[in-house]
């Protein structure tokens, strides 16, 4: 999914711009999925459907939510590196609001076992 995002990314002419917009891009994907896998953690393993932290930490321990917890904050400060790149405009205070409070926030919510419960208070 990382590298889907990535590809994504809209080309311009600037190759530095491609780049920082390219490793936003692929660290937010990044997170994104393994935050889904977190999140789906529980559901996965009573169903057996395939899940990227289950097939990475079969065991889930602490130890290992800890681990994943550091590499995912790791991924979100690497994406808004990425973003400190490009040239300010109109969008940069939410895009920095998302990547340095909102995200690391569902992060928190996520892996504290309550992200269902804000999502269905918030209508989501």
């Amino acid at each position: 999914f990382a590298r889907l995002l990535r590809a994504a990314a809209p080309k311009g002419d600037s190759e530095d711009r491609n780049k920082a917009l390219g490793q936003i891009l692929y660290h937010v994907g990044r997170w994104i999925y393994l935050i889904d896998g977190v999140d789906d953690l529980a559901q996965d393993r009573k169903t057996g459907n395939y899940n990227p932290v289950l097939a990475r930490f079969p065991q889930w321990t602490g130890e290992d939510q800890d681990y994943l917890k550091v590499n995912l904050e790791h991924s979100l400060g690497l994406a808004a590196s990425a973003f400190r790149k490009l040239k300010p405009n109109a969008w940069s205070g939410v895009v920095e609001n998302i990547l340095q409070s909102g995200l690391p926030s569902v992060t928190e919510l996520v892996f504290a076992g309550k992200w269902g419960e804000y999502k269905n208070r918030r209508g989501g």
